[in-house]
């Protein structure tokens, strides 16, 4: 797994590009954030979104809860966010809170890997051609 580098405010936007790792287990409300906001990151490496659908931050946390969810990657439900995150996702911008850090870095490197394989990835997009009508992916 690899290890974050925090600046002195916390924030890591460099050891998992695109995504953003936040440290604010020192805070007010203590957790760890995944951020993601380059939407056109998808579309610009592989392809997907489909041309005529707009992805946003509602449907990229749809996405990511589906990926968290089926490939089981909180190891540590208990804390804080039953389950070990919820998702704050916008128009522009998702954010998932953690309890822990390694759950935050698991979910990126496993996005990581996943956003390079349009084939795995496709499924998750309304209208991609590949996904099951009424599925929630």
């Amino acid at each position: 797994m690899k290890t974050p580098h925090f600046d002195d405010n916390g924030c890591d936007d460099s050891t998992f590009w695109p995504f953003t790792i936040e440290d604010r287990r020192d805070g007010d409300e203590p957790d760890v954030r995944l951020a993601f906001g380059d939407f056109e990151i998808l579309e610009e490496t592989v392809g997907i979104p489909p041309e005529d659908y707009e992805l946003n931050g509602h449907d990229m946390a749809d996405m990511m809860s589906s990926i968290i969810d089926d490939n089981r990657l909180i190891q540590h439900p208990h804390g804080t966010y039953e389950g070990g995150y919820f998702d704050n996702c916008e128009s522009n911008t998702c954010y998932f809170h953690f309890n822990h850090l390694d759950d935050a870095v698991r979910v990126a490197e496993f996005c990581l890997d996943l956003f390079k394989d349009k084939t795995r990835l496709a499924p998750f997009f309304p209208g991609s051609g590949t996904s099951e009508e009424g599925d929630d992916h």
